[in-house]
């Protein structure tokens, strides 16, 4: 497989998954189970959600004005994961479009940078840091983007 078809067919998946992520959000917020997981990314402090009794009894002592609901809490998360995946897709879409130029490859890969660091910020509390680095991993590629346009 060739270049140009691995990168209209990860183009295709992005869109399907993009149409599902859109779907599945709307389950997520008609059944009422937006909040569902306070903590982001994680919920209750896991990757997945809790799922074992000593797991439930520990998320609700450690967020005990948000008790756990489990048939809201997969929701969220497998909503939170259909994204993450999306974003990674992505991801992979904008390194394969700036790989034939330096600054738009290094542009590409210092945004994500900054996005991913942001979010281990964030999960550490820090979210001002967090925000100032979710801003740069916005407007870095659409400012080298407009200088590349203006010659």
């Amino acid at each position: 497989m060739n270049a140009r078809r691995a990168t209209l067919w990860i183009a295709a998946v992005a869109t399907a998954l993009a149409f599902l992520v859109i779907v599945f959000g709307a389950f997520v917020r008609l059944s009422n189970a937006g909040l569902s997981c306070p903590d982001w990314p994680t919920c209750y402090g896991k990757a997945t959600w809790p799922g074992h009794e000593h797991e439930i009894a520990s998320a609700n002592q450690a967020f005990p004005e948000r008790p756990f609901e489990g048939h809201k809490a997969w929701r969220v998360q497998v909503h939170r994961m259909l994204g993450g995946a999306l974003g990674t897709l992505v991801l992979a879409l904008a390194l394969a479009a700036a790989w034939r130029s330096r600054i738009q490859l290094a542009t590409v890969l210092a945004a994500a940078l900054a996005a991913a660091l942001g979010v281990v910020l964030y999960m550490r509390g820090e979210t001002t840091i967090s925000s100032l680095l979710s801003l740069v991993a916005i407007a870095l590629p659409l400012f080298v983007a407009w200088r590349l346009e203006r010659g």
